[in-house]
This record gives structure tokens, C-alpha cells and sequence, in this order.
């Protein structure tokens, strides 16, 4: 069928966003394939408007007493990073990503103090998923030292006591490169090590 070239840019960025979605859900399939758990949050959000856009996916289940999370962001919401959010930026110079399409999925475990707000909150969990890379937190607020993130080592992400609990009050973090997930191997490898994530 012909079409006019002008939309083929538009078909290729429909197509880039629905595969990372379904690479999303293939990591969360492999991970209830694997072993056991009980699914607290699973939530995607892609929208746009004149002004903002964003796309993410985000997981948490509890497996082995503990909170694990995946959460895949591909594009941060403008109005998270307008005049603000400057420790998300200072991340994103470290790692040599781009601010508004990081294209990287963070992963570990949430210790939270607030138990009973972790698990009703759902806009709460959202923000300890963007928190997870520091994005949606005040300049005054300090959670980890955006220089400690790293591909090869995890980040502490942790809250002082008192802080409300609408900012990641514990959490131990991974960070990888989302075009680095290129096959079934490297889904199972990022898998176990989320599983094994112990601390």
C-alpha cells in the first residue's frame, strides 16, 4: 500500500514506543515466569499534549520479603525538568544521557518506612519510580549524590528521616541502558539479577 513519505517518521515512532512496551512486558513475563510473587503496582503511562509528553512503565511486586521494582523510562514529562529538577539533570551528565529521552530502565529494591502509604498510594509508588533516577524532586531535596550513579554499581537512594513519604524513603538502584536489551539473554541476565538484588 503507498502512503505519503511524510508520515513514515510517524510510523517508525509509533512502532519505536509500542516495542518498548512490549519489551517491558516481556521483562514482567519473564519475571512471573521465574518464581513467585505478589504484584503490588504495574502501571504504564504514555500520553502527549501541546506542551508535555512522557512515557514510562513501571513494576513492583514483593518476592522474598522484599519490594522490587523495574521501572523503564523512555520519555520524562517536560514539566519535571522546566526550570527545575536539577539533580535529575546532573544524573543524566553523569551517565551521558539525554534529559528528555533517557531511554534507560532503573531496577532494584524499595525498602519503604511508610508501609501502609507505600501500599495504597499509587501516585506515590509512581514517584518513588521517578525518584529512582532523582527526576520529580525538589532542587532542596537530596536523596543520593547523582554523581554515585553508575552502569556498573547500584546507588543507594535513601530519604532523611521525617522527609514525607512522597520521596523514595529507601531504595538500592540499578541503572542500564535500554538499547542494550537487545535479546531473550540479556532480559533473563537483567532478570536474575533483580531477583538476586538482596539489598
Amino acid at each position: 500500500m503507498n502512503s505519503d513519505a511524510s508520515v513514515e517518521p510517524l510510523h517508525q515512532s509509533d512502532q519505536f514506543h509500542k516495542n518498548l512496551y512490549r519489551m517491558f512486558y516481556d521483562i514482567v513475563a519473564e519475571i512471573r515466569d521465574r518464581t513467585p510473587i505478589v504484584e503490588l503496582h504495574s502501571d504504564s503511562q504514555y500520553w502527549l499534549n501541546q506542551e508535555r509528553s512522557e512515557h514510562k512503565h513501571l513494576f513492583i511486586f514483593q518476592t522474598s520479603e522484599r519490594y522490587r521494582f523495574l521501572q523503564m523510562l523512555v520519555k520524562a514529562d517536560e514539566e519535571a525538568i522546566r526550570n527545575r529538577g536539577n539533580h535529575y539533570k546532573a544524573v543524566c551528565i553523569k551517565l551521558n544521557i539525554d534529559v528528555k529521552t533517557p531511554l534507560v530502565i532503573t531496577y532494584g529494591v524499595f525498602r519503604p518506612r511508610t508501609m501502609l502509604r507505600f501500599q495504597s498510594e499509587l501516585n506515590l509508588r509512581r514517584n518513588w519510580g521517578n525518584n529512582t533516577i532523582l527526576l520529580n524532586l525538589p532542587d532542596d531535596i537530596k536523596l543520593a549524590d547523582p554523581n554515585s550513579y553508575d552502569w556498573d554499581r547500584s546507588v543507594l537512594v535513601r530519604s532523611p528521616d521525617g522527609l514525607d513519604p512522597w520521596y523514595c524513603e529507601d531504595a538500592t538502584v540499578r541503572v542500564r541502558k535500554l538499547m542494550e536489551i537487545r535479546n531473550q539473554t540479556h532480559v533473563a541476565g537483567l532478570v536474575e539479577e533483580l531477583l538476586q538484588a538482596s539489598e
